[in-house]
């Protein structure tokens, strides 16, 4: 925060006024400016301060007390009211915050399947390459064809071992 006057004051209250004539808009329009940068008041002072200062205190601290605290602090109607609705907003704000943790590990979660079915179907897929190349050498040297669920128990190193030797059979074939 910062002041918008080089003063002390904590409130200023402007108004218009014609500037030919020097006239006022009394009681029409005002503009006020309550400069918090300048209040600096403690709990402990608060009870006895101006009703300005109470909601000056109260804006500039209100985050750092709990609602209790504060209805003990600032007993006045007005100040109950505001410390009402913002345990109001706090509590809509952790209700959000909770809310939007839930649909967060929600869609964490249905992102991990798609990844996870991704990644089994991009498997599956050269599973299936890799069984239908030893079957086609398996045909183009006529061997008896193994089944799927036979190349399928096999690990990555004994059909890689398997290609190799069925290719090293059709290289040696056609010699």
């Amino acid at each position: 925060m910062r002041n918008l006057w080089d003063d002390k004051q904590l409130h200023h209250k402007f108004q218009l006024v014609e500037r030919s004539s020097g006239m006022v808009l009394a009681d029409s329009i005002e503009i006020h400016t309550v400069e918090l940068a300048k209040y600096n008041g403690t709990a402990e002072e608060v009870r006895a301060a101006s009703l300005l200062e109470q909601w000056a205190y109260w804006i500039k601290n209100a985050s750092s007390h709990s609602v209790e605290e504060l209805q003990a602090l600032l007993p006045e109607l007005e100040f109950l009211r505001a410390t009402g609705e913002l345990n109001a907003i706090r509590e809509i704000t952790e209700e959000k915050q909770m809310y939007d943790a839930r649909e967060k590990a929600s869609l964490d979660i249905q992102s991990n399947l798609n990844d996870a079915r991704q990644e089994g179907r991009q498997e599956g897929r050269q599973e299936g390459e890799v069984i239908g190349r030893i079957k086609t050498y398996q045909e183009l040297l006529g061997d008896q064809a193994s089944t799927d669920e036979e190349l399928s128990r096999l690990s990555t190193e004994q059909t890689t071992s398997m290609i190799a030797e069925l290719q090293r059979r059709l290289r040696k074939r056609d010699a």
